[in-house]
């Protein structure tokens, strides 16, 4: 789906061209001009990032030339718009400002760059991110004051203590500040006035009323349309969003009547587009309270029903079953938003913490009657620990992924090292099947350092990204060969994996395996390397330190001394890394000796730059 602009006018197009980010995009294009020199990592070099920054009044960190571009990020986001915008293209090892004229006297061009940098800023249109999506439409909404626009969205993405019932004051935090920096994104842009404007950050420019009507224009389902079209344009939507799109289809019909079509589709719908039926039928409110009382009895997906009706505190029949029945629904759900080639490594992760509770889940979905059982049965069976197969009957258990560990395939020892991050260093010894796939692969690095698999990852090969298919026999085909893996391109957790050749211990070793390793993994989401030095050296080292309490109720401590960077323990790690093995291997052999390789120490690294202060 393309966003277009659903209005045209030079008024517009000034407007978008005068806000701060186009603006900014636009002299990075100009500097640029006919072309500059990228680095391997496809980003400006430092001496050139110095000049730009210069043009743009970008303020160097610590005042001194950075090691690389990405290490100002202000001038990153400018770069990713002009991207976004199309306002520079890049070819090789150059970048040329290639966009720039084509927005000359020509409004609807303006526009559509303009659009394509919200865009790409916001995720849309088929990503977005829903707290983001959710404030926007929440200004626009004119039902919701000013002043209730951030409770508004907090509301929406906030859960009850599960040990109260109740909200917490500190529950409001995270999705209030997440609504306070997609508004200060959108006045970047020009979709909200700047501090201090007429009007409040709570009242959308014309720009931002445009952008409204051209997400409307992309994502509003036609009156005539049935509600299974409904549901599949509008399920990947968060439900306050696909509610404000859907109000064309709903004004053509009684609540009740647009409720019982959303159950109609609902009934044969697969999970995912399921949830969404509900969800946008939830939101109709009360008015529908008939079409849910008649579906109260329905068997199997009446238990969204039934849970909605006791959230209205309304009286709803019993169903023993439906406890199973939504285990396995929410596990369709998580199984179709994977890879078919990694559906049952996903429903391992996910699992992963159940242990001995595995067998009871089998026995828990054999009871649902929900269709999907089955399958999830099988896979759960393929790729658990035997003994989750054989306590409820299974039978021989055969691995999924051969690959992993086949006994004809030579392994081959990796060495994984964290970058920017010391005292100490991070790194793990792991050994693979030469088969393993990268996608594997990212499976086995989570599971060696102790990550817990919740952003997006990409291998790369100098500037080039490399398919998740190929195999590591292939990636690192000689010894001394190395490729890089990123994980979390928020925080930028970059890894240097290097081949040590093969690994040449007593044959039949399990794989994958962490032979060695040092150094505690990095909390999730702590900000990066500079970050995370700046949290080990100065906040948990210092009691007095303004944010101490603060980070250590963030990383659930109770005292400073219970953080050790240093910890590392091999048999932690194969313990993450049991989940990938075939099932009838269940422990990693002691190795008979040490491998023939030379181990490779952590090696003294450069002085890096101060971390910034903000967690």
């Amino acid at each position: 789906m393309d966003l277009k602009p659903a209005v045209v006018t030079p008024e517009l197009a000034s407007a978008a061209l005068a806000s701060t980010e186009m603006s900014a995009a636009l002299r990075l294009a100009t500097w640029i001009g006919d072309g500059q020199v990228l680095t391997e990592s496809g980003v400006l070099r430092p001496a050139d990032a110095v000049k730009v920054c210069a043009v743009l009044g970008i303020e160097l960190p610590g005042g001194k030339k950075p090691r690389s571009a990405m290490d100002v990020p202000e001038l990153m986001f400018h770069w990713e718009v002009a991207l976004w915008a199309g306002l520079i293209s890049m070819s090789g090892t150059r970048v040329h400002g290639s966009g720039v004229q084509d927005l000359a006297n020509d409004p609807a061009a303006v526009l559509e760059a303009w659009l394509r940098a919200v865009a790409g800023a916001f995720g849309l249109p088929d990503e977005p991110c829903p707290q983001c999506l959710t404030t926007l439409l929440t200004i626009a909404d004119p039902q919701v004051a000013d002043e209730d626009v951030i409770a508004a969205v907090c509301m929406t993405f906030l859960e009850l203590c599960q040990d109260c019932g109740t909200l917490h004051d500190d529950d409001m935090d995270e999705p209030a500040e997440h609504a306070v920096a997609a508004m200060a994104k959108l006045a970047l842009f020009g979709a909200l006035p700047s501090d201090g404007e007429p009007g409040g950050q709570f009242t959308l420019t014309p720009l931002g009323s445009m952008l409204v009507d051209s997400l409307a224009a992309l994502y509003a389902p036609a009156p005539e349309d049935d509600a299974g079209a409904v549901v599949t344009r509008l399920g990947d939507l968060p439900a306050p969003a696909a509610v404000v799109f859907a109000r064309p289809w709903l004004a053509a019909r009684t609540p009740v009547q647009a409720a019982r079509e959303l159950f109609d589709v609902a009934e044969t719908a697969t999970p995912r587009r399921r949830m969404a039926a509900f969800e946008l039928a939830a939101e109709i409110g009360s008015e529908a309270m008939p079409a849910w009382r008649e579906r109260a009895t329905a068997p199997g997906y009446g238990v969204y029903v039934r849970d909605w009706l006791e959230d209205q505190g309304q009286p709803v029949p019993i169903f023993p079953r439906d406890e199973a029945w939504m285990t396995a629904e929410s596990l369709s759900i998580v199984l179709s938003q994977a890879p078919t080639e990694l559906a049952s490594m996903t429903l391992a992760m996910t699992l992963r913490d159940a242990g001995d509770g595995m067998a009871e889940i089998v026995k828990l979905l054999g009871t649902s009657g929900h269709p999907d059982s089955p399958l999830l049965i099988e896979l759960i069976r393929q790729q658990m620990p035997a003994r989750a197969g054989r306590q409820v009957g299974a039978g021989p258990v055969v691995a999924p992924w051969p690959a992993l560990a086949p006994a004809d395939a030579r392994p081959y020892q990796l060495m994984i090292t964290l970058r920017e991050v010391d005292g100490p260093a991070v790194w793990r010894r792991v050994a693979v099947a030469g088969t393993t796939t990268l996608a594997d692969l990212h499976y086995v690095i989570q599971g060696a350092m102790g990550w817990e698999n919740d952003h997006m990852h990409a291998f790369r090969a100098g500037r080039r990204e490399l398919a998740g298919g190929t195999p590591v026999r292939e990636a690192l085909a000689r010894r001394g060969s190395g490729i890089e893996y990123e994980y979390d391109f928020g925080d930028g957790w970059e890894h240097d994996i290097r081949s040590e050749g093969f690994f040449n211990n007593e044959p039949g070793a399990t794989l994958p395996a962490c032979l060695d390793g040092a150094g505690a993994c990095p909390p999730e989401d702590c900000g990066g390397a500079y970050q995370y030095a700046y949290l080990k050296e100065e906040v948990l080292s210092d009691p007095d330190h303004a944010d101490h309490d603060e980070l250590l109720d963030w990383l659930g401590l109770d005292s400073a001394d219970e953080f050790d960077p240093a910890a590392f323990s091999r048999d932690e790690a194969n313990g993450r890394l049991a989940w990938l093995r075939r099932p009838d291997d269940s422990a990693l052999p002691e190795p008979t000796e040490q491998p023939v390789l030379t181990v490779v120490r952590s090696q003294t690294r450069g002085k890096k730059p101060k971390a910034k202060r903000n967690r």
